[in-house]
């Protein structure tokens, strides 16, 4: 990386808005050591902001796409200092100059994102076909001033048996429950071996979609804190009976917002609630911290999340952009009708 592109990736974590500060260099490297090679096209304007678009080269059938690199924790999104017609300009121009490519692949992005729907606009206003979908909408809550309106949010019967479950699972051992953070690269790859040891006792090991089982995640991980934003940014809070990891959650700060990436506990404490306990235990933390001021839970709620108190607060969607050109309208005709079929 030459030093001019290190100034601009700078200039970025300088100015970029909060709520995207985890759009880093290191976040779309360590993704791409584990999947697809990454492109960065980079844009300045006269005002010296800049925009970079991080990207891959993906195959859909026949048809080639300049899809967004990164992993989706918590969602994806480009790095950009600032928003101006001339950086969407470009971003655009350069779209459409890209040999052999029926389309743009951005997303799941959010849908207030300011940059992303300025670009929108202007490939739209370029004759772009668009199809936008929502993805769903994330839950979160405004965290509390203190733990006694937390808790007082609560209702007893809930807080009640937390406290039991609590006591039944001091009985089974010696009970630890640690809160891992600001931890140096070694420090960190115990923790994330300890998340894989949990993960692979759990549900998700069998049916879902794990996020530390295995060599290529374990080392995405471990990859992305050789960043010190990153080793400052990952929290982990897991229950340990008699040393063992048995229950946790994991989650990235990204400025005053705290998103929950992933939790999960082991089939043989399920009766146990570990993840009531660990919920109570990351909140009363939290509070206790005054640093985060808002707990966004991610997409979905099978009612476990409103239970917490969580609403819906941000939507997020996919955007597949086909240019105004034989190949992005073919292609952008055989999505559409795609689309129809799975209605």
């Amino acid at each position: 990386m030459s030093n001019e592109d290190k100034n601009i990736w700078a200039s970025i974590y300088d100015h970029c808005p909060e709520d995207c500060s985890m759009f880093r260099e290191s976040w779309y490297d360590a993704w791409s050591k584990q999947n697809s090679d990454v492109i960065y096209a980079i844009f300045t304007d006269q005002k010296n902001q800049h925009a970079i678009f991080p990207y891959f080269i993906k195959k859909l059938g026949p048809f080639s796409f300049a899809s967004l690199a990164g992993n989706y924790f918590p969602r994806k999104g480009l790095p950009y200092s600032g928003v101006s017609d001339e950086l969407t300009d470009k971003f655009a121009t350069f779209l459409l100059k890209l040999p052999n490519i029926s389309g743009c692949q951005l997303g799941p992005v959010k849908k207030d994102d300011p940059f992303i729907q300025k670009l929108v606009e202007k490939l739209s206003s370029d004759n772009w076909k668009l199809l936008l979908q929502s993805t769903g909408f994330d839950h979160g809550m405004v965290v509390p001033e203190t733990v006694d309106e937390y808790l007082s949010t609560l209702s007893k019967s809930r807080r009640k048996k937390t406290a039991y479950y609590l006591r039944r699972l001091e009985k089974t051992g010696v009970i630890e429950i640690k809160h891992h953070k600001s931890l140096d690269p070694a420090g960190w790859r115990n923790v994330f071996a300890d998340l894989e040891a949990v993960e692979s006792k759990a549900w998700v090991s069998e049916r879902g979609d794990p996020h530390f089982i295995g060599i290529k995640r374990q080392s995405y991980w471990n990859e992305l804190v050789s960043d010190e934003w990153y080793r400052e940014a990952f929290n982990a809070w897991i229950i340990y009976v008699n040393e063992k990891p048995i229950s946790y959650i994991a989650a990235i700060d990204i400025g005053t917002e705290r998103f929950v990436l992933s939790s999960s506990f082991s089939k043989e404490y399920a009766d146990f609630r570990t993840g009531s306990i660990l919920e109570i235990e990351m909140m009363s933390r939290t509070i206790s911290e005054a640093k985060v001021t808002f707990m966004n839970n991610g997409m979905g709620d099978s009612g476990y999340k409103s239970a917490w108190g969580n609403k819906e607060f941000q939507e997020l969607y996919e955007i597949i952009a086909f240019p105004p050109n034989i190949k992005g309208r073919l292609a952008y005709i055989i999505a559409k009708l795609k689309t129809k079929l799975r209605r």
